[in-house]
């Protein structure tokens, strides 16, 4: 949920994610939608609608990391993220711990089950969920 001031009235989102953690709908504090995306599974877009004529463009994108609006890319914290790469644009923190994958590998090659929700290591999606 986040909350927006455009005037003195407060105005909710509800982000409504999927198995990664990436908003598919986002919908008003009203229940009408103002904005639906999926995404391939490395994170480009692959479709982005938006509802009604507010503007409204969220920027969490692919499993909710905030995109640079300028370079396109999606920081995770510890680093940042090319989903055109699809590529780490940095040498994974945690390397030593793989060191028969790239350190700028992607979530293990598996953007299905695994994510990576500060840029330091992968976790399954799944067992993230469940703890």
């Amino acid at each position: 949920m986040v909350q927006i001031n455009r005037s003195k009235e407060k105005e909710l989102y509800f982000y409504h994610l999927d198995h990664l953690g990436s908003a598919s709908f986002i919908t008003h504090m009203d229940g009408y939608p103002m904005q639906h995306q999926q995404y391939l599974p490395y994170g480009e877009l692959f479709v982005s609608q938006s509802f009604k004529d507010y503007g409204f463009d969220s920027r969490y994108k692919f499993t909710a990391k905030e995109r640079d609006e300028e370079t396109g890319y999606d920081y995770f914290g510890a680093r940042y993220y090319d989903n055109e790469g699809p590529i780490w644009l940095s040498v994974d923190p945690m390397a030593h711990k793989y060191p028969s994958w790239s350190p700028y590998a992607a979530f293990f090659n598996n953007p299905i089950y695994y994510i990576d929700p500060d840029g330091k290591e992968g976790i399954g999606a799944v067992d993230h969920k469940n703890k």
